[in-house]
């Protein structure tokens, strides 16, 4: 990926937004991370979404979103939080990674990994460190199924 892809896809592409990054949590596999980048030139944010394994992109997650700010800094602290250069990145925009995914589980291990997930504040100590976090999902009501 590069800087002009980055731009090309969030101006142009039907969706104004690029997803720069996406991966399953290590240690609590049926949550994945996703960051898009959004916005417009000079304007751009971040969203990071968390979503079960089974739901990525069905806007079912727990979102976070950033202040604006400038393409560079976006591209320096994504850099930093990945340990990649941007020359690295996947557009998973383009190869829909992760998008369509299907596994088996048992009732004990989702709990246990539900649990887990809301002990990191739903995402929230998995986040990026360098932005000023203006939407989160503490901003909606949260509710819980006592299934």
């Amino acid at each position: 990926m590069d800087v002009e892809e980055i731009e090309k896809y969030v101006s142009l592409g039907s969706r104004r937004t690029i997803c720069a990054y996406r991966e399953r949590l290590p240690d609590i596999d049926l949550y994945v991370m996703s960051i898009y980048i959004t916005g417009k030139p000079g304007n751009y944010s971040v969203s990071v979404e968390f979503d079960p394994v089974t739901m990525v992109d069905e806007g079912e997650g727990w979102m976070w979103h950033s202040e604006s700010m400038q393409l560079e800094k976006i591209i320096e602290l994504l850099e930093k939080f990945n340990g990649k250069d941007i020359s690295e990145w996947e557009n998973v925009t383009k190869s829909g990674r992760l998008e369509y995914f299907t596994c088996e589980s048992n009732d004990l291990v989702s709990k246990e990994q539900d649990s887990a997930f809301e002990a990191i504040r739903f995402g929230e100590k998995r986040l990026p460190e360098g932005f000023v976090w203006r939407t989160t999902p503490f901003d909606m009501p949260l509710t819980f199924d006592d299934d």
